[in-house]
């Protein structure tokens, strides 16, 4: 692995063992900064703890869904199959024995670690992204019969796309038909959450401001914090729930401990 500056040397990855096969070690690869993007860096947060805490889906299981679907089909899902060539190119180069990161389209030549760089490509596709993932997560529930609704769905990738911080908002306020945004209230509280039912709902998303003077640099610098971000806040305004205010990041106790 090399880095940027040569003072930092290069470091060995080891990419097989006696009881690892190169192709194992690439697959664990492939889901773990997958992972990292989509659920610790929030792309698919909400989503992924929706099927979690309301239908039992495993985590890694929806990842590896999206793995194996996007890679068959990535004319139907371009935003996707965008992000994901990049982190395998990344795992190629290790192979390779080049370098271990490369520089992300559209990123004004700055290299991120695989699960930055696959953030800052979804999110410069948000529209695509979240259209995508609604249908990687219909796909899913139809495959593993879990019972949801277009409906829940599409709440929840609502609410989902809303919580994103983004460079210039287009609304602060948002409707849905549904207590959606109560129940995720409870689970990143830690909270008895209710069933998801028809119940309309208004909540206030609340983005911090910024400094950045492009859109480009906004993403690149919100996606380079590590393993975890943050969300914007959500105040819920009208609706059958008592009105809450969100915590900032949820509760590592709560559904960031949730079985993958």
């Amino acid at each position: 692995r090399r880095f940027k500056y040569p003072r930092f040397g290069v470091d060995e990855i080891v990419v097989g063992t006696s009881t690892m096969p190169v192709p194992d070690w690439g697959r664990a690869y492939d889901i773990a900064f997958s992972m990292a993007c989509l659920y610790n860096l929030r792309v698919s947060f909400f989503l992924m703890a929706y099927l979690n805490q309301t239908l039992g889906s495993r985590n890694v299981d929806f990842i590896e869904f999206v793995l194996d679907t996007v890679g068959s089909l990535p004319d139907q899902f371009p935003s996707l199959d965008e992000a994901i060539s990049h982190v395998r190119n990344n795992r190629q180069l290790i192979l390779d024995n080049v370098s271990s990161v490369s520089p992300v389209a559209g990123g004004d030549g700055v290299s991120l670690t695989p699960h930055e760089a696959m953030t800052f490509l979804l999110l410069n596709r948000m529209d695509e992204t979240y259209t995508e993932l609604r249908n990687l997560a219909e796909r899913f529930c139809e495959e593993n019969k879990l019972a949801t609704s277009a409906t829940i769905l599409d709440e929840v990738i609502e609410y989902q796309k809303s919580r994103v911080p983004v460079f210039n908002p287009p609304q602060t306020i948002y409707n849905f038909e549904t207590n959606v945004p109560y129940f995720f209230e409870c689970i990143i509280n830690g909270k008895v959450a209710p069933q998801i039912a028809m119940s309309p709902t208004t909540i206030e998303v609340k983005h911090k401001p910024h400094s950045y003077k492009t859109e480009t640099e906004f993403n690149l610098r919100r996606t380079s914090g590590g393993y975890t971000l943050s969300v914007a806040d959500a105040l819920i305004q009208t609706g059958d729930s008592p009105q809450t205010e969100s915590t900032d990041v949820p509760l590592a106790r709560n559904v960031n401990m949730s079985p993958f």
